[in-house]
């Protein structure tokens, strides 16, 4: 998956492919209410975790990661994902990063 948009000094996007019960506003706004809630309640609330996974490039030469969802899972402990999105970061083509966000519980 490449980037939406592509500039040819610099680029910082981050785009979504896919979601399925949360988005990563929701995450952000809501993970500091449900902390407060699951302290004051009885009833547990749904705390998401984001995770991501990163790959990178020096030059268009070396290439390297695991920019998985598989690997954002893991690197966040999620086992339901809610959304995934990626962000294309590069300077001038000397440096380039991919990274993929999962957002879960």
């Amino acid at each position: 998956m490449q980037s939406p948009l592509v500039g040819i000094w610099y680029t910082n996007v981050t785009s979504p492919i896919t979601a399925t019960e949360a988005s990563i506003d929701e995450t952000k706004e809501n993970t500091a209410r449900n902390r407060r809630i699951t302290k004051n309640s009885n009833n547990p609330a749904k705390t998401l975790k984001r995770g991501e996974a990163v790959c990178s490039s020096v030059l268009g030469i070396v290439a390297s990661g695991d920019c998985s969802i598989q690997a954002a899972k893991k690197n966040g402990n999620i086992t339901k994902v809610h959304s995934v999105d990626v962000e294309s970061f590069s300077v001038l083509g000397f440096y380039a990063s991919y990274t993929t966000i999962v957002i879960g519980e």
